[in-house]
């Protein structure tokens, strides 16, 4: 490599040698002298253009150009420090928050799933719509059937998950969600052990002790203390004795990562089974592995093919229970169907961080646009002095790059903040969040995109130099811009205010809607309440294996629990609302009627005070009372919604209704005496509606009926308690009475009811947050480009208005023609923002809750909202147009 100093020393010497010969050349043709060097001068086009083509042609321009227009960039970057940190902090928030969001979508809805050919893995719904069973899920028998029919798949697996269990063993009890999954689902996800072995078939002959189970290696580090010899080992489990067989590795997160415990399931479909040959118990989820060559909707068709024969194999199923729950089966990839419950959401966030690195790019190419229209002199000089248009481009591209470099390290906290805190989503929220972290691979996204971001403003800087002949830069620094440049200035600042308005707009709906939610009839009254759950099991060698042995011990509780200071009343019931969106389903039917359809209604288990306590309004008849257990026809309490789509009216008490569950077909249809109706109440998220319920009874007198008795469905095995007071009891307090009567039964979830409507709210609250931020962003951009757009236009006829001034013109027209300026720009943008939140808003649709995409009320306020905030913007530059002094301005001319 050529020393700088011996290089330049060279290029000189050269340049001189070039310069006389042609010198000499123009002499001998005639020309004197000066005239002579002057034409030779004229020709070569300045040294210094000489030298920068000299460098080219040898080559040696990159590493030498490159370090001097940094060093010229970094000049120009001191000389103007408020345009650079505009620069900087604007792309540093923008590709922060676009590669923090960008990381979670990618990692959510793109990346593949973590196990072997993750693109053959298919979930296999079940589907009966005509029946009270929604959803996806299979009996015994479909899944037998297809498992042992189907020619599209390489092999099918089933599994299903429990609540959670209790892990009894050591000094601290702990409750950790279980799964029961067949030996064939660990097969076809290629899954590996850490230690030990998975489940064969064997392992499905289950025993009354000693169970094979598997264990998460993240359990196995917490709960024993990493420690080698697990495998083999007798673990307690639900008061039971379970016997370890292998450690399944920390990337193993299926079905979800909150599972800790896997047992092995095994699935058969004779009449001697617990699960028989029928369409309605719905139980398992299914995935497969398709074949070779196979696709999913081949094998969606040859499925829909195998229902149509469901009756030949199994006869208690018939064409008619076919034909009437409209039995059909669907394939699906399982990536997708693993985040198809947010990917609306999650395309919405990639549209809105998208949109939001647009405005701030598009903000930086205007303020670029900006300042190298004020440096026009600048470039006309280099230009003059034989500097190549190429050398100007790439002095404006290495400007750019220092700046966007300068901002990826603004950029890189931004991303870290947004990828730790996930902005508050959890797994539950949104599938597969827990594989996303800050990475090196996430720097290194960061500088990538904050290089090409630079280098594409400067880039398009760059364009803005070749536009005017180099008489017309040198003729006056103040020439104002010409009409096709300044259009495309005006069109890039009315997009920011367009987009602005688009998300003001979605702001102001989804606003709304949370406060729909907020203020929503919920059915019960959250304040000074708080809750916590304790779970039982119903194994025949606990001592809670009856329905009596549960509501004695769930009774002694709260009673413990109602001599704490500051309580007023307690009570329990098996599911909350808003906690329990996939509870138990019953098929109910009226007493009598043997043709008309089951009405789907969720199941429930409470006690006596329950609705006393919750304060769900009671609406005619009465709540449980002692005795309600007893007779062929246990009491139940209808919501008022259940009540009303099975009788038509709420008056109902004394009437009976069926339950045409999997009971029935063992025991016949199981009737139940309707003695009161209360409130609605929402068992899931607020915005699905209140959810048709019917409540069994948790009585502590069991009505003398034998111990080992089960008088409802459902046996309470799992109880949320509700305390309401006007002091409530510490967590430590209420974890020391349930030891205190167990000490191998934790309590877990403990929290308050204000927390729980919050959490109903997450969604739409998060999403509005995340939409305000970008709105307001994306106001502030264009706030900021229609001040720096009109500031520079007022700025470029400062000679005109000057003129009019000392003609005699007001100031206020002055000031006027400058705000007319504004509203220009303003009244474009604000219209096509109209138009594209009209088309936009629509996406939201799935968000709102009691609010229309197209509310006129949320528009107008958005729309008066920017176009007061973006004309004040104008105000400055007009106030100082219209103070300008002619006598000044005539001067400098």
């Amino acid at each position: 490599m050529f020393h700088r100093s011996t290089l330049a020393a060279e290029h000189d010497e050269e340049f001189a040698l070039h310069l006389d010969m042609a010198t000499a050349e123009n002499v001998r043709r005639g020309m004197a002298e000066p005239e002579a060097r002057r034409a030779a001068l004229l020709r070569f086009g300045g040294q210094q253009r000489f030298r920068e083509e000299t460098r080219d042609a040898r080559g040696v321009v990159a590493i030498d150009s490159i370090a001097r227009d940094t060093r010229f960039a970094l000049r120009r970057i001191h000389r103007a420090p408020a345009f650079a940190a505009g620069v900087i902090a604007t792309l540093g928030i923008g590709i922060g928050a676009a590669v923090g969001i960008g990381t979670i979508v990618y990692g959510v809805l793109l990346r593949d799933l973590p196990y072997d050919n993750p693109h053959q893995l298919v979930r296999v719904g079940f589907h009966t719509d005509g029946t009270a069973m929604p959803g996806d899920r299979h009996s015994a028998a479909t899944y037998v059937h297809f498992a042992n029919s189907s020619r599209s798949f390489s092999g099918l697996g089933a599994y299903y998950t429990n609540d959670a269990v209790n892990v009894t063993d050591g000094d601290t009890p702990e409750r950790v969600a279980a799964a029961m999954m067949t030996p064939s689902t660990l097969t076809l996800l290629g899954v590996r052990p850490v230690l030990g072995r998975l489940f064969d078939v064997a392992d499905t002959s289950r025993t009354a002790d000693g169970i094979p189970i598997l264990i998460s290696q993240e359990l196995w580090e917490r709960h024993y203390g990493a420690d080698p010899t697990i495998i083999g080992r007798r673990v307690e489990i639900d008061r039971s004795g379970r016997i370890v067989i292998g450690v399944l590795p920390r990337s193993f997160d299926f079905p979800s990562p909150s599972v800790s415990i896997y047992y092995p399931a095994s699935v058969t479909a004779t009449d001697g089974d617990a699960f028989m040959p029928q369409i309605t118990a719905r139980h398992f989820t299914v995935i497969g592995r398709l074949r070779e060559g196979a696709t999913a909707a081949g094998a969606e068709a040859e499925l829909n093919t195998l229902v149509a024969s469901l009756p030949a194999r199994y006869p208690a199923i018939t064409p008619e229970v076919i034909h009437r729950s409209g039995a059909r089966a669907s394939v699906q990839s399982l990536k997708d169907s693993m985040v198809a419950s947010v990917r609306t959401q999650l395309v919405l966030l990639g549209i809105l961080v998208a949109i939001v690195l647009l405005i701030a790019t598009t903000n930086v190419v205007n303020l670029f646009l900006l300042r190298t229209e004020r440096a026009r002199q600048e470039i006309a000089i280099a230009l003059s002095l034989g500097a190549s248009r190429l050398a100007l481009a790439q002095r404006f591209v290495v400007e750019g790059i220092v700046l966007g470099l300068a901002s990826g390290i603004v950029a890189l906290p931004v991303a870290a903040i947004a990828l730790s805190t996930r902005f508050g989503f959890t797994d539950r929220e949104i599938p597969r969040l827990h594989e996303v972290s800050f990475t090196s691979e996430t720097i290194a996204l960061v500088f990538g995109c904050a290089m090409m971001i630079g280098a594409a403003v400067g880039a398009a800087a760059v364009t803005r130099t070749s536009m005017a002949g180099l008489f017309d830069r040198l003729r006056s620094v103040r020439a104002t811009s010409s009409t096709g440049w300044r259009r495309a200035q005006d069109g890039l600042v009315a997009f920011q205010v367009a987009i602005a308005l688009t998300l003001l707009v979605a702001s102001a709906l989804l606003g709304r809607s949370f406060r729909n939610l907020r203020s929503a009839d919920i059915g019960f009254e959250p304040a000074k309440a708080m809750t916590f759950q304790v779970s039982l099991w119903s194994q025949t060698r606990n001592n809670y294996a009856s329905y009596a042995d549960a509501a004695v011990f769930y009774a002694r509780v709260m009673d413990r629990l109602a001599t704490l200071p500051g309580v007023t009343s307690v009570a329990g019931a098996v599911a909350l609302p808003l906690t329990a969106p996939g509870a138990e389903r019953l098929g109910l039917r009226l007493f009598g009627d043997v043709s008309g359809s089951p009405v789907a209604a969720a199941a429930n288990t409470a006690s006596p005070d329950y609705f006393r306590v919750m304060q769900i309004p009671l609406r005619t008849g009465r709540t449980f009372a002692p005795g309600d257990l007893r007779g062929s026809a246990p009491a139940v309490i209808l919501s008022e919604r259940l009540a009303s789509e099975l009788f038509g009216t709420t008056d109902v008490v004394g009437r009976t209704v069926l339950d045409m569950r999997a009971r029935a077909t063992r025991n016949g249809s199981e009737p139940y005496t309707v003695v009161g109706v209360v409130g609605d109440v929402h068992r899931g998220r607020i915005e699905d509606g209140y959810t048709p319920m019917l409540y069994f009874p948790l009585l502590r007198d069991f009505d003398g009926l034998p111990n080992g008795s089960f008088p409802i469905p459902f046996l309470p095995r799992s109880v949320q308690f509700v305390i309401r007071g006007e002091r409530l009891p510490a967590a430590s307090t209420i974890q020391a009475i349930v030891k205190e009567l167990d000490r191998r039964i934790p309590a877990t979830n403990i929290r308050t009811f204000d927390s729980l409507v919050d959490d109903a709210t997450a969604r739409v609250r998060l999403t509005l947050l995340l939409i305000a931020v970008a709105g307001a962003a994306a106001l502030l951009l264009g706030v900021i480009g229609v001040y720096s757009v009109v500031s520079y236009a007022a700025a470029g006829r400062a000679r005109e208005f000057g003129i009019r001034l000392a003609l005699g013109a007001a100031p206020s027209r002055v000031g006027r023609l400058v705000l007319r300026d504004g509203l220009r720009l303003v009244a474009i943008g604000t219209f096509v923002g109209l138009v594209a939140a009209l088309a936009a808003t629509r996406f939201l649709r799935a968000l709102l809750y009691e609010v229309e995409p197209t509310s006129v009320v949320e528009f107008a306020i958005a729309s008066l909202l920017l176009v007061v905030v973006t004309l004040s913007a104008t105000l400055l530059p007009a106030r100082r147009a219209a103070r300008t002094h002619p006598a000044v301005i005539l001067r400098g001319e």
